[in-house]
């Protein structure tokens, strides 16, 4: 599995404007909806580079498994998987969902089936900077 070798992830506020990321990287945002009365969760990921230029963007379904935190974690794992194949490194995830942010850099865990999604991420960004560590700022 190919590995992201610098990484930064960020937790936006829904109030803030989006701001784009550091010269030569680029900035992964994800966001999900659920529809309860389908049943089905959409994944929506936009990648943009330094000069807020778009570079990627990827939309799709998924079942809703009922876990919110799931959902949005879905979303970056399918941002991620994107970033990958096109090889836009180094990256910066940004999302509003403060659980997701804190699962995946390690603040909190979580015992539910998450934890597998959680993992393939981390898998992806075992590398996180060149210290070795995933930055959350």
């Amino acid at each position: 599995m190919l590995k992201l070798p610098m990484l930064k992830a960020s937790l936006a506020s829904k109030e803030e404007r989006w701001s784009p990321p550091d010269k030569n990287w680029f900035k992964l945002n994800s966001d999900a909806t659920i529809d309860e009365t389908e049943g089905l969760a959409r994944l929506g990921v936009v990648i943009r580079n330094s000069r807020e230029e778009f570079t990627a963007t990827s939309i799709c379904r998924r079942p809703f498994s009922g876990v919110i935190e799931f959902v949005e974690a879905s979303a970056v794992l399918e941002g991620i998987e994107l970033v990958v194949d096109l090889g836009l490194t180094p990256l910066m995830i940004e999302s509003d969902s403060v659980n997701g942010i804190s699962l995946i850099s390690g603040r909190i865990s979580s015992n539910l089936e998450i934890n597998w999604l959680i993992y393939d991420i981390r898998a992806f960004i075992c590398n996180k900077t060149e210290q070795g560590e995933l930055v959350a700022i």
